[in-house]
């Protein structure tokens, strides 16, 4: 289960992750988040996101390559991406991916959501306003 937002201004990707998430809801998310990153306009590539799976439970391996998979192959990448993580389990799995050296130098973990806006925001975007 998931929910993806849009703040438009911002030029901000929303994506919240349930506590369960299937290998066929993993890549539903992803081309999710595409629409959503299209919904923005031109440059595709000047947007930021925020993956909330502070409630994702420890997830199976596959989930998890395919969130790594698709973090080095998507063709509209995120400037920066911040990963809201809980205390569970799932918070390690992501640890790991975001230390895993050459997976991506702009990604963070944080476990408090307007801290990981504001990095978020702090990314210079062409065009919008990264105070809003």
């Amino acid at each position: 289960m998931y929910a993806v937002e849009v703040e438009q201004p911002a030029r901000i990707i929303l994506l919240n992750i349930g506590a369960e998430l299937s290998t066929e809801e993993a890549w539903g998310l992803q081309k999710a988040k595409n629409d959503a990153v299209e919904s923005l306009g031109p440059p595709y590539a000047d947007h930021a996101r925020l993956m909330d799976v502070s409630k994702l439970r420890i997830q199976p391996q596959e989930i998890i390559q395919a969130f790594v998979e698709y973090s080095l192959k998507t063709h509209m990448p995120s400037r920066r991406v911040a990963i809201m993580v809980g205390e569970g389990t799932s918070k390690m799995q992501f640890r790991r991916i975001v230390q895993k050296e050459g997976l991506r130098d702009d990604m963070q973990l944080f476990s408090d959501r307007e801290e990981a806006l504001g990095w978020l925001r702090d990314t210079c975007f062409s065009g919008s306003d990264p105070s809003v």
